[in-house]
């Protein structure tokens, strides 16, 4: 897959896993454990998942379905429509996302001003 790919003199290029659905962010955790399935890596996936690389490098979800909204699956469109950022706090562990919502029973009409964007605190506690 990667093989005719151009990458600068002295690096190399490695795919390290497969099957993530439009990823747009990932954060890494700041101390990982040491067990194969401990999460290395998180990363969002544009239509509302975040997906966890453990150091084993398989991939797990982590939160799934967080968009209340329907978004309209082209790409590209016009823009990031959905879970748009991710940091991990290096104390707590929390998970930080970035993502659009709508306001509880308002209904989604492309091209309207009925979309939020949010700030939101995730943990496994």
């Amino acid at each position: 897959m990667t093989e005719n790919w151009w990458v600068f003199p002295g690096f190399e290029l490695e795919l390290m896993v497969t099957g993530l659905n439009l990823p747009v962010n990932l954060a890494d955790v700041p101390d990982p454990g040491k067990k194969p399935d401990d999460p290395l890596l998180y990363v969002t996936e544009l239509y509302g998942q975040i997906r966890v690389i453990a150091n084993n490098w398989e991939v797990y979800t982590y939160a799934e379905n967080l968009l209340n909204y329907e978004p309209d699956y082209r790409f590209p469109g016009t823009g990031e429509s959905g879970v748009t950022g991710i940091c991990v706090e290096p104390v707590s562990g929390d998970i930080f996302v970035t993502m659009l919502y709508m306001e509880k029973g308002m209904v989604w009409r492309k091209n309207h001003q009925e979309i939020f964007t949010g700030l939101n605190r995730l943990n496994s506690r």
